[in-house]
């Protein structure tokens, strides 16, 4: 049987994270308002992003795949 979970995301999650932002990004920049050139970012600036104190992400799993991301700023 197949589960879904959410959990916050760490820094651990950074490339997971990364490949579903960027496909948002490019499929439906009308829902987002990205402040930067994202496609740029560095490995340690996801990681960054994804461990500030100002921010929480979040990623729904199907078992153990990311399949989708949300937070709260």
């Amino acid at each position: 049987m197949s589960a879904f979970s959410i959990r916050q995301l760490t820094e651990n999650d950074w490339s997971d994270f990364q490949q579903i932002r960027l496909e948002s990004l490019a499929r439906h920049p009308e829902y987002f308002a990205p402040t930067q050139d994202e496609a740029k970012f560095t490995s340690r600036e996801w990681m960054e992003r994804l461990s500030s104190r100002n921010t929480a992400f979040f990623g729904l799993f199907h078992d153990a795949q990311m399949v989708g991301v949300t937070g709260i700023m």
